[in-house]
């Protein structure tokens, strides 16, 4: 299940690369609804919005486990606009 403030990275995938993502960088859900995830992704000393179909997001980004609950201080009330193409 997707929540807001799980800590995901970011896979080596051809749809990451035509996103101009980078393998490895910390990603953090910050909206989550029946069609779009909405996802923070911090690269090169800045943070990236991007908001993209819940089907695609599960094979680009994978979760890091962690024994601390999700940060909420990542929610946005609204999806993003820029989307993941």
């Amino acid at each position: 299940m997707l929540e807001v403030g799980q800590k995901y990275i970011v896979r080596p995938t051809a749809q990451n690369a035509k996103n101009n993502l980078i393998p490895g960088k910390e990603a953090r859900i910050a909206h989550v609804d029946s069609r779009v995830v909405s996802v923070r992704i911090f690269q090169n000393g800045s943070e990236l919005k991007l908001v993209g179909p819940k089907d695609m997001f599960g094979a680009n980004f994978e979760e890091r486990r962690s024994f601390v609950p999700p940060n909420r201080a990542y929610a946005s009330p609204v999806p993003f606009i820029n989307p993941y193409i």
